[in-house]
C-alpha cells in the first residue's frame, strides 16, 4: 500500500506552477507576513445598549467611559481579513474576520483590540484563543471563552464567565457572580454579592465581605472561601477529591455543617460528635455553612 507521504512526495514532483500561479504563491505569502495592521473606529452607541465583540486570538481589552461612543482601537495580524464594526438594532457588534487561505502561518489571525463602551452598556465577549479583560462596566457582562484567561474588575451586578482551559479572576463591589472552568483556576472577590462557581480540576478561591448566597463545586480541586455571611445567608462547598478551607469571623453567626469520607477535620470553633461529620452552631446561627469532601480535609479557621 502506497503511504500518505508518498502520495504527498508524488504530488510534489507534478508539474511546476506557471508564472501566473507564482505569482498569486508569493502575493499570498506577501500578505500572510504583511506587518499588522493598526485600527481606530467610533460609532455612536445608546448608553445603555448592547455590545458584542468577537475574536479568534489575541487580546481583547474593554474599557468603560463616560461618553455615548462605542470605540474600537488596536492592531489586526496577518491573516485577519477585516474588522467588521458596526450597528445591528440596538446591538453594536465588533467582529474579527479571518482569512481561511492563511490558517497554519505562525500567529494567523491575532488580533488585539481595545473596546471602550458607555459605563452601563450590556457586553457579551466570545473569544478561542483570547485572553480578555473589562474594566469599569456597571452593565450587565458576559465573556466566553476556550483556552485564554479572563480578568474583570467591574461593577456589574451580573457577570457571566466562562473559559475551558482559562483562568478566571472577577473583582466587584456587589454583583451576582457565575463563573466556570474545566482546568482553570477561579478567583472570586467581592465585597457583598453573591456567587456560583465551578470546575472539574481548577481550584477556586472566594473572598466575599458580606455573603448573601454562594456556592461553589469541583472533581477534583480545593474549594477556599473567607469573609462573612448576611444575616440570613447560604454558603455550599462540595468537592470529591480536594481539601476546602474556610476563614470566618470569631463573631459569625451560623449552622456550620462539615463532612468528610476519608479525610480529617480541623477546626478553631470547636469540634464535632462524629469524626467525619460535624455540626457546629456557632452564635446564633443565624447564617448556614455547607461544605463536604469525599477524600479530601477541612479546615475551618478563625478569620483575623
Amino acid at each position: 500500500m502506497q503511504s500518505t507521504l508518498g502520495g504527498a512526495r508524488a504530488a510534489f514532483r507534478g508539474p511546476r506552477p506557471g508564472p501566473g500561479l507564482r505569482v498569486l504563491l508569493l502575493g499570498a505569502l506577501t500578505a500572510a507576513g504583511a506587518a499588522a495592521e493598526s485600527v481606530e473606529k467610533r460609532l455612536d452607541a445608546d448608553p445603555r445598549g448592547k455590545v458584542e465583540v468577537s475574536n479568534i486570538s489575541g487580546r481583547v481589552e474593554v474599557q468603560a467611559w463616560d461618553q455615548n461612543e462605542v470605540a474600537v482601537t488596536g492592531h489586526l495580524g496577518r491573516g485577519v481579513k477585516e474588522l467588521r464594526f458596526e450597528r445591528r438594532g440596538g446591538t453594536i457588534e465588533v467582529e474579527v474576520i479571518h482569512d481561511s487561505r492563511f490558517e497554519g502561518f505562525r500567529d494567523h489571525g491575532r488580533a488585539r483590540l481595545v473596546v471602550q463602551v458607555p459605563r452601563a452598556s450590556e457586553v457579551e465577549v466570545e473569544c478561542v484563543s483570547a485572553d480578555v479583560s473589562a474594566s469599569g462596566l456597571t452593565g450587565d457582562l458576559e465573556v466566553d471563552v476556550v483556552s485564554g484567561d479572563v480578568a474583570v474588575d467591574v461593577g456589574s451586578k451580573a457577570i457571566d464567565l466562562a473559559s475551558v482551559s482559562g483562568d478566571l479572576e472577577v473583582r466587584s463591589p456587589d454583583g451576582r457572580v457565575e463563573a466556570k472552568s474545566v482546568s482553570g483556576a477561579i478567583w472570586i472577590r467581592l465585597d457583598a454579592g453573591e456567587f456560583e462557581a465551578g470546575t472539574v480540576s481548577g481550584d477556586i478561591d472566594a473572598r466575599v465581605d458580606t455573603l448573601r448566597k454562594g456556592g461553589a463545586g469541583s472533581l477534583s480541586g480545593d474549594l477556599s472561601f473567607e469573609g462573612d455571611l448576611a444575616a440570613s445567608g447560604r454558603l455550599e462547598l462540595d468537592t470529591k477529591s480536594g481539601d476546602i478551607g474556610l476563614r470566618l469571623p470569631a463573631e459569625v453567626s451560623a449552622q456550620v455543617e462539615l463532612e468528610v469520607f476519608s479525610g480529617g477535620i480541623e477546626s478553631d470553633f470547636g469540634s464535632g460528635e462524629e469524626p467525619g461529620a460535624w455540626n457546629l452552631v456557632l452564635g446564633g446561627g443565624g447564617s448556614r455553612v455547607e461544605a463536604s469532601t469525599f477524600s479530601g480535609d477541612i479546615e475551618l479557621r478563625r478569620r483575623e
